[in-house]
């Protein structure tokens, strides 16, 4: 008979090795990333071309690649989802502060016809101006609705003084920007300065050795060759240690809290430590502010903080919303937990139960190929070494109390943060 009573053995975490990928030049500078293995046959086909450095912004740039859907100059955007639909495609476009990004995700037998409709939107994309009117309307109805919303508002106010308001992760679009916006000038941002650069293709999934060549011979042709440098990711920081910004909306009775600092990327020697030392501190659910701000005090629902990294940059970023009357209170509970990591070792239990979490959560995701593809993505799109998630495992296991200790007294002190307060 079952016992309920006595709780199941505890056993250590055991993370299997990552698949290495096949790594294929094709011409032009570009490169094709292969992980052939898994039970079904569904491929994965993603296109990573670097955000052009020449001053880009995150609306017209998201707006551009968002067009490559609809519509080619032999099909409209109707017949274009139905072809995709026929065989069974589904598509992911997008574009953040490094890349923009268009996946295809089918099953095998059907990628050689796939490609011909890919190959159709990334160089006969019509950019027409019907549809790029309904995707500027849907972008009004989106900023106007994001004036509406406290969390919106704090992390607009929060990464424009983090990175500076006119860098690419700082910039706030305006309702002119929106309406200035043309099909013209995203048909030239996509053919001008995307299309032309050179691409990093991943292919993951169960498929035949073959269609690496089908792949590599339908795209190689039509990949750009230029390298320019990425977009202003941030420029000098624009709040002073230990401001504190009330972003005033009447009638909320919601504060949104953003609280952080400028940061580093991943390539830093202190990238590691402080990645578990923000787990630790309000990165999953056991984490001390989870514990102190939602579960002692009952401030909040929820409470997170986490790391931002992106190449040459980063912040370190905590978010929670809050009644009105309990901001100042869970600011304060914010930092005397900051103190707390500065002044107190962090007790063994505590630290094996957060070493624990995270291996376990860098081993479930590695459950696919399509899983594992994304972990190689990460070191190939950041340009980071090949055994940098060894190394972060690495890191996982060995770090100490005293090295999270000076790290929190380091980074962590309250007297260096920026406050913002949307809803006041």
């Amino acid at each position: 008979m079952l016992d309920r009573r006595t709780p199941p053995p505890i056993h250590p975490i055991i993370v299997p090795p990552m698949p290495a990928a096949e790594v294929r030049p094709l011409s032009g500078g570009s490169r094709l990333h292969v992980m052939r293995q898994g039970g079904q046959p569904i491929v994965a086909l993603e296109i990573y071309l670097p955000t052009p450095g020449h001053g880009a912004r995150p609306l017209p740039l998201n707006m551009a690649v968002a067009m490559l859907q609809e519509g080619t100059r032999n099909r409209s955007a109707a017949e274009l989802q139905e072809a995709l639909a026929l065989k069974g495609a589904f598509v992911s476009l997008g574009a953040d502060e490094e890349h923009a990004h268009l996946g295809i995700y089918t099953l095998a037998r059907f990628v050689p016809d796939v490609l011909g409709l890919l190959r159709e939107m990334l160089t006969e994309a019509s950019f027409d101006e019907e549809p790029f009117a309904l995707q500027k309307a849907q972008a009004l109805q989106s900023y106007r609705i994001g004036r509406e919303k406290t969390t919106v508002l704090a992390s607009e106010a929060f990464n424009a003084r983090i990175f500076g308001p006119d860098s690419f992760l700082g910039a706030v679009p305006t309702e002119a920007e929106i309406e200035g916006t043309s099909a013209l000038a995203a048909s030239e941002l996509y053919y001008n300065h995307l299309a032309t650069q050179r691409a990093e293709v991943f292919l993951a999934g169960q498929f035949e050795p073959g269609l690496v060549e089908v792949v590599a011979d339908a795209l190689a042709p039509i990949l750009g060759q230029r390298h320019n440098e990425h977009a202003l990711l941030g420029s000098a920081v624009a709040y002073k240690e230990g401001e504190r910004l009330e972003v005033p909306k009447p009638g909320s009775q919601q504060v949104s809290l953003r609280l952080g600092r400028r940061l580093f990327g991943r390539e830093h020697k202190d990238y590691f430590t402080m990645r578990i030392l923000t787990e630790l501190y309000g990165g999953y659910f056991g984490s001390r502010l989870m514990k102190n701000v939602r579960e002692e005090k009952g401030l909040t629902y929820g409470i997170s903080a986490r790391l931002r990294p992106v190449k040459g940059t980063g912040a370190f970023v905590i978010g929670t919303d809050v009644n009105q009357d309990n901001y100042q209170l869970a600011v304060q509970e914010i930092f005397a937990e900051m103190r707390r990591l500065q002044e107190e070792p962090i007790p063994t239990e505590e630290l094996e139960t957060v070493r624990n979490y995270m291996l376990g959560n860098f081993a479930a995701g590695l459950g696919t190929v399509l899983q594992a593809m994304d972990r190689h993505k990460v070191t190939v799109l950041s340009g980071l070494p090949a055994d940098y998630h060894q190394q972060y495992l690495t890191a996982i296991r060995q770090v100490t109390p005293e090295q999270l200790q000076a790290c929190a007294q380091t980074y962590l002190r309250p007297e260096d943060m920026l406050t913002v307060a949307a809803g006041v």
